[in-house]
């Protein structure tokens, strides 16, 4: 059994992609902010409809059943979302949909370093702005 070195853990004050930022470990960094978007996209949504995770409740179908393009979309229209959040969130959206659901995958593995810093100061960018977003936060 090995011993985590104190390097192998955030930082105090650290999020945890900021975290996998420091590290460089590019593709669990995109992987993990695009969870993070994803579930507050959701919760976006959810709040807007006051609704909760009883699946007793037939509204709960929309979000289970909508894709995240649309989702995104909604709230924009809500006005949840502003025109520049929106492209933010969309635009990592599409890039990393290239990497992870298109012939584009290739594309990930050939990528320079300074694209590689760009798409991982991206994914943190977004995963912020979405919690920053849910919470009320000052953007």
């Amino acid at each position: 059994m090995t011993e985590n070195s104190p390097d192998d853990n955030p930082l105090p004050h650290e999020s945890y992609h900021q975290f996998l930022r420091r590290k460089r470990r590019f593709y669990q960094l995109v992987l993990e902010a695009w969870s993070t978007v994803e579930f507050n996209i959701d919760q976006l949504v959810t709040r807007q409809y006051r609704m909760n995770c009883d699946y007793a409740d037939e509204r709960i179908l929309f979000l289970v059943r909508s894709t995240f393009e649309r989702k995104l979309h909604l709230l924009k229209k809500l006005g949840v979302v502003n025109l520049e959040e929106f492209r933010m969130i969309h635009g990592f959206q599409e890039r990393r949909n290239r990497f992870f659901h298109t012939l584009g995958a290739a594309e990930m593995h050939v990528l320079s370093e300074d694209e590689k810093e760009q798409v991982m100061d991206e994914a943190v960018k977004v995963a912020q702005l979405t919690f920053d977003i849910l919470s009320n936060k000052q953007r």
